[in-house]
């Protein structure tokens, strides 16, 4: 068993630490943990950080106990419901269900829905923005279709994509561009191509596959 560290409490062994938010307790293992005074640790060596039903890891993890906040770098992986996050490093409030992540990859399972941004944001539990965006259901270095948005709004709780300013590739090729655009997460077996819709009130939409 891995030795931990308890954080938010007291320093009660070398390597583990205890917090708690309204998710419940909030646990941090790691190979060295150094504290740093008025409420700051620095975590390092395969960090692990496990709150409600969340992991975080992480080569260095830096927690401010005052602001209730994480700072991950290097290999961060983000482990939450429905979504697993690559990224070279994610600021995370662990109350609040809020974070901002630098260059992630992520990847829906579900939906085998997966792409890349610029930047990606937590705005509340489920709900997340991507700015800069790709997303595709498709395998493979050309997809068969692929979106790329300058946002992505992706709402697990409502399970609808919504994104802006946006170009549809189909082998690589660009096919439309449309301002406003929203699809269900919904994800249905064997290949299909997306259906498209319109609508006066909510704009394009498509149906993947």
């Amino acid at each position: 068993m891995r030795p931990r560290l308890a954080i938010l409490v007291a320093i009660c062994g070398p390597f583990l630490a205890y917090g708690a938010t309204e998710q419940g307790p909030v646990t941090l293992y790691a190979d060295q943990v150094q504290g740093l005074g008025s409420g700051h640790w620095t975590a390092s060596g395969d960090v692990e950080v496990l709150y409600g039903d969340r992991r975080v890891y992480a080569d260095t993890v830096h927690y401010d106990q005052a602001r209730d906040e994480i700072i991950a770098q290097g290999h961060v992986r983000m482990v939450s419901p429905g979504l697993l996050t690559a990224a070279p490093q994610a600021t995370i409030h662990l109350q609040a269900n809020q974070g901002i992540v630098v260059q992630p990859r992520y990847l829906l399972p579900a939906q085998n829905g997966h792409g890349h941004a610029a930047q990606g944001q937590e705005l509340a539990k489920g709900v997340y923005r991507l700015n800069e965006a790709c997303y595709t259901t498709c395998e493979g270095a050309r997809p068969a279709w692929e979106l790329w948005t300058s946002r992505l709004d992706l709402n697990q709780n409502s399970g609808e994509v919504t994104t802006y300013n946006t170009r549809i590739d189909a082998l690589g090729i660009p096919v439309f561009w449309l301002p406003r655009f929203s699809f269900p997460l919904e994800r249905h077996s064997g290949f299909l191509t997306p259906s498209f819709g319109n609508s006066t009130i909510n704009g394009f939409s498509l149906g993947v596959p």
